[in-house]
């Protein structure tokens, strides 16, 4: 917001004004406590016309279908009908993911980047390496006991300056810088062991664990993959070559109204949850669970193949705003 000055306008009043009070007029200050403050606001951002960061929260909601996502209902494990090729019945026992690389679209369609809030739990900044938050849907009960916790977070705080902003855009995944560190000493929200493979892995981008009723455990553990290193316990040195980071573009978004919704039913619309064709049960996104993971990789934008976004990840059919 501009801030305005005080100014004094001298007008003709059948007086003779010396010369010298008007050059001490020149300074745009009328001596009145708004004007003071005013000048040291243009002395401590040295720009007159410097504004304050803007307060921004995106808010996300967890969906199965039309229904909202939650773990149990009265108790019991809640159950989700017609999941998947097969119409399977479907309880949850986790579902979170994280986000990272987020940017607010203006009208000129620059991507201006969101300066996220250190909170200490779900979201970290670093100065360098970029930001990450944790979406974190599950509460811990029935199913989700087993890997999940009481805490959630369903939305991402930080500050952009002041703009007229009409898109979103944010990657799913933990940025390379940050991906492979110590998860026993990693800031939070980058120390969750249930969200974490190896050094030389990294982290699970997200994890969406299905329970097919009255059958098996169908996961969902998106990562990156093809991480060259020279051990487990070692980090890569150059991003893996297969990154597996969905870029997600959502135009025509309010930031201060608009909720962005992520459909676990639309991630395995093409998948069999009552079938395992890989190594593992559903898809982890490594090599041996190819024929899982390449119907369901394109839910999300991304190629099976190379890990990339195809056309921008814009055929993306999991998030999207709220009606």
């Amino acid at each position: 917001m501009s801030i305005f000055k005080n100014r004094i306008f001298l007008t003709s009043l059948g007086l003779a004004l010396p010369l010298s009070l008007a050059a001490c007029g020149g300074d745009d200050d009328d001596g009145t406590p708004a004007a003071d403050a005013a000048q040291a606001a243009d002395a401590a951002t040295g720009d007159p016309d410097a504004a304050a960061d803007v307060s921004v929260s995106l808010d996300f909601a967890a969906m199965v279908g039309p229904e909202v996502f939650a773990c149990s209902d009265g108790g019991n494990a809640k159950v989700y009908n017609n999941i998947g090729t097969a119409n399977s019945d479907v309880s949850f026992k986790d579902f979170r993911l994280y986000v990272s690389n987020i940017r607010l679209i203006d009208d000129a369609d620059n991507e201006v980047s969101l300066t996220l809030n250190n909170d200490g739990a779900f979201q970290l900044q670093t100065e360098s390496d970029g930001h990450v938050a944790l979406l974190d849907f599950e509460d811990g009960t029935a199913n989700c006991s087993e890997t999940g916790n009481a805490n959630l977070n369903t939305s991402v705080t930080g500050t952009v300056p002041p703009g007229n902003y009409t898109g979103l855009v944010f990657e799913v995944g933990v940025p390379f810088a940050i991906n492979h560190l110590d998860v026993a000493t990693a800031d939070s929200p980058l120390n969750i062991s249930a969200l974490y493979w190896a050094w030389a892995i990294g982290h699970k981008f997200a994890r969406i664990d299905y329970t097919v009723v009255d059958g098996a455990v169908w996961n969902f553990h998106l990562g990156s993959i093809g991480c060259a290193t020279e051990g487990m316990t070692s980090p890569p040195t150059e991003e893996c070559s297969k990154p597996n980071r969905p870029t997600i573009r959502i135009e025509n978004f309010s930031h201060e109204t608009d909720v962005i919704e992520l459909d676990a039913a639309a991630i395995v619309a093409d998948s069999d949850l009552t079938t395992n064709a890989g190594m593992t049960p559903g898809c982890m996104s490594f090599g041996p669970d190819e024929p899982d993971c390449t119907p369901l990789f394109p839910n999300l934008g991304l190629d099976y193949g190379t890990g990339a976004c195809t056309n921008d990840c814009s055929g993306q059919s999991v998030f999207s705003i709220a009606d």
